[in-house]
């Protein structure tokens, strides 16, 4: 069996944040062939759809593929 791979997303920026702690807890408890990769959404702006046709952020890119190789 491969690899499964999780992406965790916390909907908070604070450093002491429950709901990343918990994100935390889940990595380690994780079962054998599982990867929680936790994202890292603090350098996201707010959307804003206005700047699509100049391109998304690095960061809006980078989260995407994140997305997109998880499972």
């Amino acid at each position: 069996m491969s690899d499964f791979k999780i992406l965790a997303i916390s909907g908070s920026l604070r450093t002491g944040s429950f709901n990343t702690a918990a994100l935390r807890a889940a990595q380690e408890v994780a079962p054998a062939g599982v990867k929680i990769e936790i994202a890292d959404i603090s350098d996201i702006p707010m959307y804003n759809d206005d700047i699509r046709n100049e391109g998304y952020p690095e960061s809006a890119k980078r989260l995407r593929a994140q997305i997109l190789a998880a499972d």
